[in-house]
């Protein structure tokens, strides 16, 4: 089953309509997709002995998915004249990212292989499970990157500089703005979230989120900084060092935190080492874009943030954990954030007003 999810993944040409900027096939086809997916699972997926029905229903989605962005592509692909295809410059800027994207899957193989044979398996097991909610909470937040990208591409292909380093300005206090009340939020009710939506076997797993939370933050920064500014403007060797210091300096600290701290010194070491990777991003870059201008205004969201916390924490303290108070604390979170970002004027607040009456105009 592996093997075929694997082989779909093949199939996958929304990089593509990515790079064109055509954003809106995505987005729809994968939102309906997911919502039937969703549906399809609460059908016929009842417990643990449905793990293949799960599996298919998750496989055939994603193929759907997939495929049916075949149909929008005919239109626009044409025979291509062999003699002007340029392989070997493509290659080498192929191969320059190619190079951080196997640091980055053999130090997360090689932090949980030294989590297993250092602590335990049972303690891999939780960090697995904390580490497979916060990494959907940073797909949702990561979203941005994947949508900025190639116009960040195209900017530095015109030659426009400044227009460059507004985007990323921009991108990056819109980026940190959505990522600080997701993982402040994620913190809040995570000793109390854990047990109740995994079970009471698994309330280390809260302990471990709790920790782990600020990675939200720091992976949305180098995702914009690497992801989106080193990429675009053909920095990648920058971009392959940080994900080597990165990669190396998890294991150093796994070695010094895993046998004091067990799986919680694993996961304090993940989360330092992302903050060395962003930290190196951001020095190499200063001459370019200071780091002043990027963080202008971003305290602004980590004080909202830290009050949101307090908020969502004391009601996770004071009332039993069921479904009506997570959908109580999501509500009353989301409310005290947007209420804050209207009283210090945020970036996002002013955005959003603009955003919201040229959609009023258009309507």
């Amino acid at each position: 089953m592996a093997r075929d999810c694997c082989f779909i993944s093949f199939f996958d040409i929304s990089w593509y309509f990515r790079g064109i900027e055509n954003f809106k096939i995505i987005i729809s086809w994968n939102a309906l997709v997911k919502v039937i997916t969703i549906i399809l699972i609460f059908v016929f997926v009842r417990n643990h002995n449905d793990l293949v029905p799960y599996i298919i229903i998750l496989s055939l989605g994603t193929l759907f998915s997939n495929m049916i962005l075949w149909f929008y592509l005919k239109s626009q692909i044409y025979k291509p004249e062999l003699r002007n295809l340029n392989i070997k410059k493509h290659f080498y800027g192929s191969f320059a990212l190619f190079i951080p994207t196997i640091a980055v899957q053999i130090y997360t193989v090689v932090n949980k292989n030294m989590i297993g044979v250092m602590d335990s398996i049972n303690s891999l097991g939780l960090f697995n499970q904390s580490n497979m909610i916060i990494q959907t909470a940073l797909a949702v937040v990561s979203t941005l990157n994947v949508v900025m990208l190639p116009r960040t591409s195209l900017l530095f292909s015109k030659g426009d500089l400044v227009g460059v380093r507004r985007n990323i300005i921009k991108t990056f206090n819109i980026a940190i703005s959505i990522a600080v009340p997701v993982a402040f939020g994620l913190a809040a009710i995570s000793l109390k979230f854990a047990p109740f939506f995994l079970g009471k076997q698994f309330r280390m797993v809260g302990l471990i989120m709790l920790v782990e939370s600020p990675i939200i933050i720091f992976i949305t920064g180098s995702n914009i900084v690497g992801g989106q500014y080193l990429v675009a403007t053909n920095k990648t060797y920058i971009f392959s060092i940080s994900a080597i210091v990165g990669a190396v300096s998890n294991v150093v600290m796994n070695l010094a935190f895993i046998p004091t701290f067990g799986v919680i010194g694993a996961t304090l070491a993940l989360v330092l080492s992302e903050l060395l990777v962003i930290s190196y991003q951001l020095y190499s870059i200063r001459e370019e874009i200071p780091t002043s201008d990027l963080f202008h205004g971003i305290w602004k969201y980590i004080v909202a943030g830290s009050i949101m916390f307090v908020v969502v924490l004391s009601l996770n303290f004071l009332l039993e954990m069921n479904i009506q108070l997570l959908i109580l604390q999501v509500f009353i979170g989301i409310l005290f954030y947007v209420l804050l970002n209207r009283l210090f004027n945020t970036y996002l607040w002013i955005e959003g007003v603009v955003f919201w009456e040229k959609f009023i105009a258009k309507n």
